[in-house]
């Protein structure tokens, strides 16, 4: 599998020299218009239950979008809505993307849990070895600020592991709902790494060059061009960032679904999701 970072940005550098580039803009406004709409007006506050799975069910045809666009193929508006076809695809892909985001929460929250069965021993603790206020509030601090940062690591870590979920509820009917987390984690199994790298290198650069452009920012009369630079750097990112992320992410899923092909003698242009995803191992539902 090769699924090097440039292969990846160079893939979906590619698709935003096309013309899916606008439809990808197009679909992710609407994509966002949508959700928020659904959450303000007063049929979903009385159902507000129901407005999680059609959120989830548009993000997954959102990435089904950008799976299609980084395999060459034409996208079109009726791909955001591919998982609302029936009402067998909206329960297949809401209850995975539900069971996925169950676990994360569950797996993001262990060491707050942690933290709830240990604060009584760490408390009294402190309280004994650190009778002075300072010293004592400073250590709670520090033991609070671990747990928070080890959540956030937890979150990163099984949101990486479990990414491929939605592709494989849009795209492969075989795989159970409950089942799609699990194959995700065997998927992503040595690319987690790169995949990390590929979304925070762009974001890191961006967060620098805002810095930059903040401080530049405050030479007299200069410093109103580099405050316009930082306002339409910020937009350009914001606007094209989820749009690239989605691109090299679907690009990550399609080369891991390329290197579980069988291989053959004769490359085929363009590779069938039943057949070559169906040659994985089978999936049994369960606990992730």
């Amino acid at each position: 599998m090769h699924n090097s970072l440039s292969e990846r940005y160079g893939a979906a550098f590619g698709v935003m020299k096309t013309k899916n580039h606008l439809y990808l803009i197009g679909l992710g406004a609407l994509a966002a218009v949508l959700t928020m709409a659904s959450f303000h007006s007063i049929a979903a506050i009385v159902l507000s239950v129901a407005v999680i799975p059609v959120t989830l069910c548009l993000m997954a045809g959102l990435c089904s979008a950008y799976l299609k666009a980084i395999r060459g193929k034409d996208i079109s508006i009726t791909d955001l809505f591919a998982a609302f076809e029936d009402f067998d695809s909206f329960k297949r892909v809401a209850g995975g993307l539900l069971w996925q985001a169950l676990w994360l929460f569950i797996w993001s929250y262990l060491p707050f849990i942690a933290l709830m069965f240990s604060s009584g021993f760490v408390f009294t603790f402190l309280s004994v070895m650190f009778r002075h206020p300072a010293a004592f509030m400073i250590l709670w601090l520090l033991f609070c600020g671990v747990l928070c940062i080890a959540m956030t690591v937890m979150l990163i870590y099984k949101s990486l592991e479990y990414c491929f979920a939605p592709y494989i509820l849009m795209t492969r009917t075989e795989v159970k709902p409950t089942a799609a987390i699990k194959e995700s984690s065997r998927m992503t199994k040595g690319i987690r790494g790169k995949m990390f790298l590929a979304a925070f290198l762009p974001t890191a650069a961006f967060y620098i060059a805002i810095i930059v452009l903040s401080v530049l920012s405050l030479i007299p009369v200069l410093g109103l061009i580099f405050a316009f630079l930082m306002f339409l750097l910020t937009a350009v990112f914001f606007i094209e960032f989820p749009i690239f992320g989605g691109l090299v992410f679907a690009g990550f899923y399609d080369e891991a679904v390329r290197a579980a092909a069988p291989p053959t003698d004769t490359p085929a242009p363009d590779i069938s999701e039943q057949s070559v995803e169906a040659s994985a191992p089978p999936q049994v539902g369960g606990i992730c």
